[in-house]
Order: structure tokens, then sequence, then C-alpha cells
């Protein structure tokens, strides 16, 4: 099992979800552990730590627990201040950074074949810029993100 924290950037991910204009973490965890629990300790520390909006985890079905990051000062601070709740410290190991590495970059070659032609490939902290030029949420984007999204193995999640 995985729990995802998106950490500082404008759409959400985690070192298991990228997003763009996001950083994202994921770690592993063993079955000794709980990751609802563990996400929701994340939760109240970041809202503690004045994120009030901070969401609760959401279960995405496949043994992931995903957390959303808004983009700002104030969270990327309390992210810094709860880090250490997440397993590992919210730090993936190398295998774990290579698979999403490789997915990220089939999920950007993905969007470029479906017409996104100037989309990025993610920085070597599996983040897409924000800065690539077009428009997210247009219906053209909108419609080869969700063609691309089996691509991405679980790293890029779609906005609501």
């Amino acid at each position: 099992m995985s729990l995802l924290a998106s950490a500082c950037g404008g759409n959400s991910g985690a070192n298991g979800v990228a997003h763009l204009g996001s950083t994202t973490t994921s770690t592993g965890l063993s079955s000794s552990h709980n990751p609802i629990a563990e996400g929701l300790k994340y939760a109240a520390c970041m809202r503690t730590h004045g994120v009030t909006d901070f969401p609760d985890p959401k279960a995405n079905g496949n043994g992931k627990v995903t957390l959303s990051l808004p983009d700002s000062p104030k969270a990327t601070t309390a992210q810094k201040a709860c880090r250490q709740l997440l397993p590992g410290g919210g730090v993936p190991d190398a295998s774990e950074r290579a698979k999403e590495r490789a997915f990220l970059l089939q999920y950007a070659a993905c969007m470029r074949k479906h017409g996104i032609s100037n989309f990025p490939d993610p920085d070597s902290q599996g983040k897409f810029p924000n800065s690539a030029g077009f428009d997210r949420t247009g219906p053209f984007f909108e419609a080869a993100e969700k063609a691309c999204q089996p691509a991405a193995g679980g790293f890029v999640q779609r906005k609501p």
C-alpha cells in the first residue's frame, strides 16, 4: 500500500500522484500501517499549521491514499512541519521514484500524442511545469487528460 501526499503545487499529487504544477511524494506502507489513519493524522497536522481547508485523505481503490496540498506559502510551510507523519518522512525509495518517472514520461508522451504538443516531460522532482503555455481548463486538454489517465499508472489524477 502507498500513502500519497502532494506537496507544494498547483493541482494535487504525491510521489505517487503527480499533477501539473505539483510536487508529489509517495511512500510505501507495510501491511501493519493504516494509510487512511495516517492520512487523517497528516491532514489534521496540516490544519493545525494553518491550512484550514486541507481535505481529508481519499482512498483510490488500488491500495493508495491521496492527499491534496493547496498551492500556497502557508501550505508549503505546513507540509514541512507535518512531513514526519508520512511513512519514511514522505521520501520515496529509489525503485518507487523510477517507477513514477517511467509512468509520468508515458503520460507526457500520451498528452503530446493527443494534441497537447507542448506538454512537458516531468522534471527530476516529478513536477510538470506550470508555464507550459496551454489552457488546462479547455475541453481539448480535458479530453487528452482523460484519454491518457491509464498511461499514468495512478501517478496522475484528474481534478474533479
